[in-house]
């Protein structure tokens, strides 16, 4: 149990209370804080290329253009791991948060991916918007490469506004809030 517990401390998905017992944090789990998780995302995500400290790495960035024209030309492409997945397009948001050169930037998005790990896994069964997002990842890496960072900026917001718009349950009010700021078990949690 206390594995279970240090690894959603890990996740930033619960913290340990002072004395005993664990607490839930605040986390995508209504209609509202995924809705504001994209908010923040469009707000942040497209402007990593304007930075001045913006350095690309062209090792990496062909890296991640091979991983996603391999996962575009999957002929089964649902049939890979919602793990596997998951992971690419983590890591595809991570690399430019991390050419961003500002650590500030790279620690939102890796929180932000803490936070989707828990939804995301139930959309990676749409064959259609999985190649459309690696298709949109490649437009991100080829305006990149070619040395066009407003055209990656836009292309990223465009990118998010698809993502916000796919995302898990929909923002059509399908989502069932799993609960918000519970404590494990009554007052003083699990000791």
């Amino acid at each position: 149990m206390l594995r279970a517990l240090s690894r959603l401390a890990e996740d930033g998905l619960v913290t340990r209370n002072k004395g005993h017992g664990w607490t839930f944090l605040e986390t995508l789990d209504s209609v509202s804080t995924l809705k504001g998780s994209y908010d923040f995302r469009l707000t942040m995500e497209p402007s990593i290329f304007l930075l001045d400290t913006f350095m690309p790495d062209a090792a990496a960035l062909e890296r991640a253009r091979l991983q996603h024209a391999n996962l575009v030309s999957h002929p089964e492409i649902a049939s890979i791991e919602g793990v596997q997945l998951f992971e690419a397009d983590a890591a595809f948001h991570e690399m430019l948060a991390t050419f961003s050169g500002n650590i500030f930037f790279l620690q939102a998005i890796q929180q932000q991916n803490r936070l989707r790990r828990l939804l995301e896994f139930s959309s990676y069964t749409n064959r259609r918007r999985i190649r459309e997002w690696c298709k949109e990842h490649l437009a991100i890496i080829d305006a990149v490469r070619r040395g066009d960072l407003l055209a990656a900026s836009a292309c990223m917001r465009e990118h998010l506004r698809h993502a916000c718009a796919a995302a898990p349950a929909g923002l059509d009010g399908a989502f069932r809030p799993i609960r918000k700021r519970a404590a494990l078990s009554g007052a003083s949690g699990f000791s």
